[in-house]
């Protein structure tokens, strides 16, 4: 499947050189193309020569050398002129169906062209989603599943190599994580899966404060009244010029050998709650924000986390009594982070997640795409889409998340972030300032927002961006 990883920017150039072409020449392109794909085909088939060649060997040992081959070489001559029949039919239909389709397009409509293509790319990484789901990173060796207390018995009654276990009181159910074993895991577990977070920062020159862009949606900040909010993220920098003062509320869930990383948490704790005196000033001047550190970096340089992470963090931010948690990451799906979601959502707490920043071809990117999840894409101060955010279905809003001013926790000061990461921040803020209950909030959010793209809800823009009625002091 290594042919269908292609890159953001690759499809990005390939998009963009779509609308520099003709219908006409991109017409003779694809069905160039198509020709292309249907001998390849003819000669892909492998297994039927070989299957064709090994049903001979009997006739070929009881009798005469030389009738034998001739007989093997005539069999295999008209297989092959069947096959290529066949595949010249078959160019024939293609050629007919795509001149129907251009003709019934002949208006010269580029964007008809670039959205096919990017809808096959979409689908094919769909298909390498289905196909080699054992490719998304993930510990190695490593599976994890949140169980009852006989379930767990059970397991270590069957042999199996139980590496730790954590009780999870607030989500209800055991922790496990299982080691390397010949004994099957139950069958509710997955792999440790391993995580990223949503944020690029740009050298850009434009950079815009928060509350500007908070006025978007109705925002009129800072907004004085007391907000609690959850996220798991990496370690937030409190002494930050940008965030003294500002109640900060962190618990550290992963690995004793990897290390904190300020970068992301801070930048995404200054949307929530920068200083309006500082040079990254946020939206909310009363906010308690809780932090489940999850993500750190690695000994090769890599700040992620895992699954096993991410449910930990969840049960942690539940003890905490959030309403609303803010998840700036994506990664994989996988079923125990799926449970464990689920858990928090039916116990009334709105969970906001960013899109993903790999293109608008790749596969859903999770745990934005679960039900249970309001899933954030980002725009810039125009309302035009992010380049670089996935679409989809289960895309619920959008949200300001291009040249954003954000804090820097190398400097002290600031810098501009791209991302979905950052759109989901303001979407996170916006819920947890709405005055509607549990999913209340979210129906209230989808009637109130702008419409955005398409009319209706879809699948760039979801429902819009969010506009929050009377959101000043």
């Amino acid at each position: 499947m290594q042919n269908l990883r292609y890159s953001d920017e690759s499809c990005q150039v390939c998009t963009e050189e779509l609308h520099e072409r003709n219908t006409a020449s991109w017409r003779h392109f694809v069905i160039s193309t198509c020709l292309l794909v249907a001998v390849g085909c003819v000669w892909a088939d492998d297994d039927a020569e070989e299957a064709l060649e090994q049903s001979m060997t009997a006739e070929i040992e009881s009798e005469d050398e030389d009738e034998a081959f001739e007989r093997a070489e005539h069999d295999i001559e008209n297989s092959l002129e069947e096959q290529f029949e066949g595949a010249e039919e078959l160019e024939d239909e293609l050629e007919e169906r795509l001149e129907r389709m251009f003709e019934a397009r002949s208006h010269g409509d580029d964007d008809f062209i670039t959205q096919g293509i990017e809808d096959h790319i979409h689908q094919l990484w769909q298909l390498e989603e289905m196909l080699d789901e054992s490719g998304f990173p993930a510990l190695p060796e490593q599976t994890i599943a949140l169980l009852t207390e006989q379930e767990l018995n059970d397991a270590k009654a069957s042999g199996a190599d139980i590496i730790a276990t954590e009780v999870m009181t607030e989500l209800g159910g055991i922790l496990v994580i299982f080691g390397d074993s010949r004994v099957v895991p139950p069958k509710d577990s997955d792999s440790n899966h391993l995580y990223g977070l949503d944020g690029t920062t740009t050298p850009s020159s434009i950079s815009t404060p928060v509350p500007t862009l908070a006025k978007m949606m109705g925002i009129s900040a800072p907004i004085s009244l007391p907000v609690k909010i959850g996220l798991m993220d990496s370690h937030i920098q409190e002494d930050h010029p940008c965030l003294t003062g500002v109640h900060i509320n962190q618990a550290a869930y992963y690995p004793p050998e990897a290390t904190n990383d300020d970068a992301h948490g801070t930048a995404m704790a200054s949307i929530f709650a920068g200083r309006a005196d500082c040079a990254a000033p946020g939206i909310l001047a009363q906010a308690e924000l809780d932090n489940a550190v999850v993500f750190a970096r690695t000994d090769h340089g890599l700040v992620v986390a895992t699954a096993a992470d991410l449910v930990a963090g969840l049960n942690w931010l539940l003890a905490q009594q959030v309403n609303v948690i803010n998840l700036s990451l994506s990664g994989p799906p996988n079923r125990v982070l799926e449970e464990a979601l689920n858990r928090v959502h039916d116990r009334g707490v709105v969970i906001v997640a960013s899109a993903g920043n790999d293109g608008p071809a790749a596969f859903p990117r999770y745990p934005a795409a679960y039900s249970s999840v309001v899933a954030v894409t980002a725009i810039d101060a125009a309302l035009n889409i992010y380049s670089r955010a996935c679409q989809g279905d289960h895309i619920a809003f959008s949200a300001p998340g291009v040249g954003v001013r954000v804090a820097d926790a190398s400097t002290g000061r600031e810098q501009t972030m791209d991302g979905t990461s950052v759109a989901a921040v303001f979407v996170a803020t916006a819920l947890a300032l709405e005055q509607s209950d549990g999913a209340n909030k979210v129906e209230r959010m989808e009637v109130q927002a702008k419409d955005l793209g398409a009319r209706g809800k879809d699948t760039v823009f979801g429902y819009g961006l969010p506009q929050l009625r009377a959101a000043s002091n």
